[in-house]
């Protein structure tokens, strides 16, 4: 599943910074007053400055932010232990996917920097960089969605992608010294994300299904008692060997892709088209060949689920049908039925 963003967004890059304890010297000869331990005064920057986050092309992470950080030392030099950064979101406080978290132990930034230490009166460069995609949408744990429910959650949703800060937090340990300072927050540093052109959903589905043979409706969960939560799928028609291709059989007809396949909201709204009452991607809803009633509404009939076209709730027994769109192609039944109960 692809994820883009829509508009501008700032994000901010701070540095909690614990002082660097110097290195006390010592007599060899004969003990004497314990001489004041040297201090060091540290610095941190971060380059680029605004750091700007980058489209990766991957669908999984499709943004990516690279920074470096220089620590330098007016004063006694020490250790980097480690440089942690987590990605959240602002807002709520979730992590990005697949994981919002970075760490770089001693041995990664020896490794990359050649030497994990702040010589004395110098400094040392920390590169950092973490790819991302939003965080997901959360759903509380007493839906009843299934795991095809999940996956076509409207695409506006997943495709927003809210504020997210970073915050790297360095940890320098000394060689020696008592001497302790509070730890020093240093100034937040804008990043930005570039604006990018939102794509089609369906242009995230190849190859393409073939025309249209039915639309398959059935009962996925019971809500209470005479209603019903209905859910729909397409059956494309099996030419050029497309069920093969994709992996779903070689019948007469199959499902656009199986279910847990990335492409598989895009298949299936290419397949279907846009509903008539609420233009989103998947089918019209009817009972008894009527559209579909307000929630709330007084009487029976079909309700259109709030944020996915594909499935509905069923209100009382009747005859409930899902529709594709009258433009997309098809050699079969554009329409699918469910009489209930």
């Amino acid at each position: 599943m692809g994820v883009v963003v829509s508009q501008d967004r700032l994000v901010a890059l701070s540095l909690l910074l614990i002082p660097l304890a110097g290195c006390a010297a010592s007599s060899p000869v004969e003990p004497t007053p314990s001489p004041t331990p040297a201090s060091a005064s540290l610095s941190v920057s971060v380059s680029p400055n605004p750091v700007n986050a980058t489209e990766t092309g991957d669908p999984q992470t499709p943004l990516r932010a690279d920074w470096v950080v220089t620590i330098t030392t007016a004063g006694a030099g020490g250790a980097v232990s480690f440089v942690n950064a987590t990605l959240r979101d602002a807002d709520t406080g979730a992590l990005p996917d697949p994981t919002g978290r970075l760490s770089l132990a001693a041995q990664a930034i020896a490794a990359q920097a050649g030497t994990n230490r702040v010589p004395a009166g110098g400094s040392l460069r920390v590169a950092q960089g973490l790819a991302y995609a939003p965080p997901a949408v959360s759903r509380g744990s007493g839906s009843s969605w299934s795991a095809r429910a999940s996956q076509r959650m409207n695409r506006e949703t997943l495709l927003f992608r809210l504020p997210l800060g970073i915050l790297p937090v360095l940890a320098l340990l000394g060689c020696g010294g008592s001497t302790t300072t509070p730890p020093t927050t240093l100034p937040s540093t804008p990043i930005t994300t570039p604006t990018t052109t939102q794509p089609p959903i369906t242009s995230l589905c190849s190859p393409t299904p073939p025309p249209l043979h039915a639309m398959d409706v059935t009962v996925q969960s019971v809500v209470s008692a005479n209603r019903w939560l209905l859910d729909s799928k397409p059956l494309v028609e099996n030419i050029d060997n497309y069920c093969q291709r994709v992996g779903v059989g070689n019948g007469k007809y199959c499902v656009t892709r199986l279910e847990g396949d990335l492409q598989r909201e895009a298949c299936d709204a290419l397949a279907v088209g846009k509903a008539k009452d609420t233009v989103r991607y998947g089918p019209t809803w009817y009972y008894n060949n009527q559209p579909c009633i307000s929630a709330g509404a007084p009487g029976n009939g079909c309700i259109n689920h709030d944020t996915n076209q594909f499935l509905a709730v069923a209100k009382g027994a009747g005859n409930y049908q899902a529709c594709a769109a009258d433009d997309v192609p098809a050699l079969g039944d554009r329409c699918g039925g469910k009489p209930l109960p």
